[in-house]
Protein backbone atom coordinates (compact mmCIF):
# COMPACT_ATOMS: atom_id res chain seq x y z
CA UNK A 1 0.00 0.00 0.00
CA UNK A 2 1.21 3.44 -0.86
CA UNK A 3 1.83 6.13 1.75
CA UNK A 4 1.30 8.99 -0.69
CA UNK A 5 -1.15 7.88 -3.35
CA UNK A 6 -4.52 6.26 -3.71
CA UNK A 7 -4.10 3.25 -5.99
CA UNK A 8 -7.02 1.04 -4.92
CA UNK A 9 -9.90 0.97 -7.37
CA UNK A 10 -13.45 -0.22 -7.08
CA UNK A 11 -12.96 -2.12 -10.37
CA UNK A 12 -9.95 -4.10 -9.12
CA UNK A 13 -11.74 -5.02 -5.89
CA UNK A 14 -14.85 -6.05 -7.82
CA UNK A 15 -12.72 -8.41 -9.92
CA UNK A 16 -11.30 -9.99 -6.74
CA UNK A 17 -14.82 -10.51 -5.40
CA UNK A 18 -15.97 -11.97 -8.73
CA UNK A 19 -13.22 -14.58 -8.41
CA UNK A 20 -14.40 -15.56 -4.91
CA UNK A 21 -18.20 -15.20 -4.90
CA UNK A 22 -20.84 -17.25 -6.67
CA UNK A 23 -22.69 -15.78 -9.65
CA UNK A 24 -25.79 -15.33 -7.48
CA UNK A 25 -23.82 -13.56 -4.77
CA UNK A 26 -22.25 -11.28 -7.40
CA UNK A 27 -25.71 -10.43 -8.71
CA UNK A 28 -26.83 -9.57 -5.17
CA UNK A 29 -23.61 -7.61 -4.60
CA UNK A 30 -24.25 -5.55 -7.75
CA UNK A 31 -27.84 -4.90 -6.67
CA UNK A 32 -26.77 -3.69 -3.20
CA UNK A 33 -23.83 -1.67 -4.56
CA UNK A 34 -26.05 -0.01 -7.16
CA UNK A 35 -28.57 0.91 -4.46
CA UNK A 36 -25.78 2.48 -2.39
CA UNK A 37 -24.44 4.41 -5.38
CA UNK A 38 -27.93 5.62 -6.27
CA UNK A 39 -28.39 6.92 -2.74
CA UNK A 40 -25.02 8.68 -2.58
CA UNK A 41 -25.00 10.11 -6.10
CA UNK A 42 -28.67 10.83 -6.76
CA UNK A 43 -29.47 14.49 -7.45
CA UNK A 44 -31.77 14.49 -4.40
CA UNK A 45 -29.12 13.36 -1.90
CA UNK A 46 -25.62 13.92 -3.33
CA UNK A 47 -25.27 17.51 -2.14
CA UNK A 48 -26.49 16.58 1.33
CA UNK A 49 -24.08 13.65 1.54
CA UNK A 50 -21.09 15.85 0.62
CA UNK A 51 -22.17 18.65 2.98
CA UNK A 52 -22.57 16.19 5.87
CA UNK A 53 -19.17 14.64 5.13
CA UNK A 54 -17.52 18.07 5.13
CA UNK A 55 -19.30 19.01 8.40
CA UNK A 56 -18.13 15.74 9.95
CA UNK A 57 -14.55 16.49 8.89
CA UNK A 58 -14.69 19.88 10.62
CA UNK A 59 -15.72 18.34 13.93
CA UNK A 60 -13.70 15.10 13.57
CA UNK A 61 -10.46 15.76 11.68
CA UNK A 62 -9.67 12.02 11.38
CA UNK A 63 -10.65 11.60 7.74
CA UNK A 64 -10.36 7.80 7.83
CA UNK A 65 -12.63 7.69 10.87
CA UNK A 66 -15.22 9.89 9.18
CA UNK A 67 -15.08 7.84 5.96
CA UNK A 68 -15.39 4.57 7.86
CA UNK A 69 -18.31 5.76 9.97
CA UNK A 70 -20.14 7.28 6.99
CA UNK A 71 -19.86 4.16 4.83
CA UNK A 72 -20.92 2.02 7.81
CA UNK A 73 -24.01 4.20 8.21
CA UNK A 74 -24.75 3.83 4.50
CA UNK A 75 -24.46 0.04 4.79
CA UNK A 76 -26.76 -0.04 7.83
CA UNK A 77 -29.27 2.01 5.83
CA UNK A 78 -29.00 -0.43 2.90
CA UNK A 79 -29.36 -3.44 5.19
CA UNK A 80 -32.48 -1.93 6.75
CA UNK A 81 -33.87 -1.02 3.33
CA UNK A 82 -33.36 -4.58 2.11
CA UNK A 83 -35.95 -5.83 4.62
CA UNK A 84 -33.89 -8.95 5.29
CA UNK A 85 -33.13 -9.71 1.63
CA UNK A 86 -29.42 -8.76 1.68
CA UNK A 87 -27.34 -11.92 2.03
CA UNK A 88 -24.83 -11.70 4.90
CA UNK A 89 -21.95 -12.83 2.68
CA UNK A 90 -22.19 -9.74 0.47
CA UNK A 91 -22.30 -7.12 3.23
CA UNK A 92 -18.51 -6.91 3.60
CA UNK A 93 -17.74 -6.88 -0.12
CA UNK A 94 -20.45 -4.26 -0.75
CA UNK A 95 -19.14 -2.04 2.03
CA UNK A 96 -15.58 -2.33 0.70
CA UNK A 97 -16.67 -1.47 -2.86
CA UNK A 98 -18.61 1.55 -1.58
CA UNK A 99 -15.57 2.62 0.45
CA UNK A 100 -13.32 2.32 -2.60
CA UNK A 101 -15.72 4.40 -4.69
CA UNK A 102 -16.02 7.01 -1.92
CA UNK A 103 -12.23 7.26 -1.70
CA UNK A 104 -11.92 7.53 -5.49
CA UNK A 105 -14.51 10.30 -5.60
CA UNK A 106 -13.08 12.24 -2.65
CA UNK A 107 -9.56 11.96 -4.03
CA UNK A 108 -10.52 13.08 -7.56
CA UNK A 109 -12.66 15.94 -6.20
CA UNK A 110 -9.73 17.07 -4.01
CA UNK A 111 -11.98 17.21 -0.94
CA UNK A 112 -9.24 15.68 1.22
CA UNK A 113 -6.04 13.80 0.44
CA UNK A 114 -6.64 10.05 0.20
CA UNK A 115 -3.97 7.35 0.29
CA UNK A 116 -4.10 3.57 0.38
CA UNK A 117 -3.47 3.86 4.12
CA UNK A 118 -6.48 6.17 4.48
CA UNK A 119 -8.56 3.49 2.77
CA UNK A 120 -7.20 0.74 5.05
CA UNK A 121 -7.82 2.77 8.21
CA UNK A 122 -11.33 3.68 7.04
CA UNK A 123 -12.12 0.02 6.37
CA UNK A 124 -11.08 -0.85 9.95
CA UNK A 125 -13.42 1.80 11.36
CA UNK A 126 -16.20 0.65 9.05
CA UNK A 127 -15.83 -3.02 10.02
CA UNK A 128 -15.89 -2.13 13.71
CA UNK A 129 -19.01 0.02 13.28
CA UNK A 130 -20.80 -2.64 11.20
CA UNK A 131 -19.85 -5.33 13.71
CA UNK A 132 -21.24 -3.22 16.55
CA UNK A 133 -24.45 -2.61 14.61
CA UNK A 134 -25.06 -6.19 13.58
CA UNK A 135 -23.66 -8.35 16.38
CA UNK A 136 -25.04 -7.99 19.93
CA UNK A 137 -22.13 -9.99 21.37
CA UNK A 138 -19.64 -7.60 19.76
CA UNK A 139 -21.49 -4.62 21.25
CA UNK A 140 -21.43 -6.28 24.69
CA UNK A 141 -17.70 -7.03 24.45
CA UNK A 142 -16.80 -3.45 23.58
CA UNK A 143 -19.70 -1.71 25.34
CA UNK A 144 -20.92 -0.05 22.14
CA UNK A 145 -24.49 1.20 21.61
CA UNK A 146 -26.55 -0.28 18.77
CA UNK A 147 -26.59 2.29 15.94
CA UNK A 148 -29.14 0.23 14.01
CA UNK A 149 -31.76 0.71 16.73
CA UNK A 150 -32.15 4.36 15.81
CA UNK A 151 -32.36 3.72 12.06
CA UNK A 152 -35.88 4.03 10.63
CA UNK A 153 -37.49 0.90 9.23
CA UNK A 154 -38.74 1.78 5.71
CA UNK A 155 -41.80 0.15 4.21
CA UNK A 156 -40.33 -1.14 0.93
CA UNK A 157 -37.39 -3.38 0.14
CA UNK A 158 -34.97 -1.21 -1.83
CA UNK A 159 -32.68 -4.13 -2.66
CA UNK A 160 -35.33 -6.61 -3.73
CA UNK A 161 -35.18 -7.69 -7.37
CA UNK A 162 -37.19 -5.52 -9.71
CA UNK A 163 -39.23 -6.82 -12.65
CA UNK A 164 -38.61 -10.53 -12.10
CA UNK A 165 -34.82 -10.22 -12.09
Amino acid sequence: MSNTAYTITEASLEQEFANKLSAGDMQNLHRAYTAGMQFVFSPQTHGQVIQQFERDLKTHPDSAGVLGADVAHLMIYLINESKGTMPQQIIGPCAILLMAKACEFISKANIIPITDQTFAAAVKVMVTALSAAMNPQFRQKVGAPNPAQSAPQPSGGLLQPQGGA
